[in-house]
């Protein structure tokens, strides 16, 4: 007999006493140390461990994929002695895996009364830990959406509605699904990471030395009303008007380029976000939080490579625009000098003489006058692109700063704006600053003699 009958879906904020006393800046530094403790326990993990402390303290799940052996488990493990009086429920399923032994058993008393065992379930658990739950039987995975969802309610037939205590689940896979099975879950696994091998020797042999703590020994604790109470916290997280206007525009890119992220995800990403924003000591977002969605917003590898070269594109600049920008440019600047020499430095350079006896040389004085006022638009309209280029180089390495910044991101640094790219943008922009000083400097002489007389 299946033991659930249905999921309820109403979100509920008061599972829990919220405890208005937490003081944000303990939290950040107790994050931080949780940081770095998972990563002197770990090898190669520094990425990981960042985005597992996130998603511990944010309450929100993550998909974890790997060849078998390379970890997968191991600091989401390490979780369970970190969250004090907590509980955590690991689990290997298979297809032959049966809802019981997930979700405990019911039973009926001598007087008819339904009871049930939720002490060793997923019911019970504040850390969950599903090894190869896509193996599971379609049943088996309809519960779990219940218990994966944000209302975290659960509904057992003959009992009623079951509030479940859980914070986060790490599922686990050795690869991705052969078939959709994934995508109902799609909304539901906030993170996505890969676990990969060792890569550097000498990272191998203190593994085999264990030459690194080994204990699970942490100088932090957090209780489960204290994450609870968090969640409220984050709400306060305000979003300024430019960084969610920065957010549309990606949003938009996104759906142009066809990647399969749901308005739900890209809506549910913004409690990371502010989590984010939070656990770095900010009230607000920046743009650094927004480039946590790189470990939100693909479902297999082949969409990863896409939407990676899609956001740093976005944020960082894409190269092959910028270079042909800069072209443009130049080219732009050779036809203005063109023209300059042409027609309008014999002008202003009094290397033409006019006679004003007639209305013919008027005319030839006011079609030169014509021709350098179109010069000096030119040069301005010039001008403002050079500026724009300025402005996303500097914007770019705000964002960088920002991510730098950010105890949850590695330091990512653009490959956009290279040293020979820069180089060539100053050498031109000093050429261009040279050209257009000559002709503003004789408008300007023009004007201040002018006014003088």
């Amino acid at each position: 007999m299946d033991i659930f009958e249905k999921i309820s879906n109403t979100i509920t904020d008061d599972f829990v006493y919220v405890n208005d006393e937490i003081d944000q800046e303990d939290i950040v530094y107790k994050s931080s140390v949780l940081i770095d403790e998972l990563n002197n326990k770990s090898l190669e993990r520094d990425e990981l461990s960042r985005l597992v402390v996130l998603a511990f303290l944010s309450s929100k799940h993550m998909f974890l994929i790997g060849k078998p052996g390379v970890g997968k488990t191991f600091l989401a493990n390490k979780l369970k002695y970190v969250l004090k009086d907590g509980k955590t429920f690991d689990y290997l399923l298979a297809e032959d895996t049966t809802p019981e032994e997930l979700y405990g058993h019911s039973f009926v008393d001598d007087k008819g009364k339904v009871h049930h065992e939720y002490d060793v379930s997923v019911l019970s658990a504040n850390i969950l830990i599903l090894d190869e739950l896509f193996k599971a039987k379609s049943g088996l995975l309809n519960g779990m959406l219940g218990v994966l969802s944000q209302s975290r309610n659960f509904y057992l037939r003959g009992i009623g509605e079951k509030k479940l205590d859980l914070i986060c689940a790490f599922v686990l896979s050795n690869e991705f699904p052969q078939d959709s099975v994934l995508d109902p879950f799609d909304d539901r696994l906030n993170f996505r990471y890969e676990v990969e091998r060792l890569k550097e020797d000498e990272s191998f042999k203190r593994m085999v030395k264990k030459d690194y703590d080994t204990t699970n020994d942490f100088s932090v604790f957090f209780t489960y009303n204290e994450i609870a109470s968090l969640r409220k916290k984050f709400m306060q997280v305000s979003i300024p008007e430019n960084v969610l206007n920065f957010y549309v525009q990606l949003k938009n890119i996104i759906v142009q380029n066809e990647l399969n992220i749901s308005d739900r995800k890209l809506d549910d990403s913004m409690e990371v976000f502010q989590a984010s924003a939070y656990l770095n000591g900010r009230s607000e977002i920046n743009y650094s939080d927004l480039f946590l969605i790189r470990h939100m917003g693909w479902r297999n590898f082949t969409e990863r490579r896409k939407f990676h070269s899609l956001l740093h594109d976005f944020f960082f600049q894409k190269k092959g625009e910028l270079e042909k920008d800069l072209v443009s440019m130049k080219e732009r600047k050779q036809m203005i000098n063109s023209y300059g020499i042409s027609n309008v430095e014999p002008f202003i350079f009094d290397k033409i003489i006019f006679d004003f006896n007639t209305i013919e040389e008027v005319d030839r004085y006011n079609n030169y006058v014509d021709m350098y006022i179109n010069l000096l638009e030119a040069i301005s309209t010039l001008s403002k692109d050079v500026e724009q280029m300025k402005n996303r180089y500097e914007f770019t390495l705000f964002i960088e700063e920002e991510i730098e910044n950010n105890k949850f991101l590695i330091d990512f640094k653009n490959n956009s704006f290279t040293e020979e790219f820069l180089n060539d943008l100053v050498s031109f922009k000093r050429e261009f600053d040279e050209m257009a000083e000559k002709y503003y400097r004789f408008v300007n002489t023009k004007t201040m003699k002018k006014t003088y007389e």
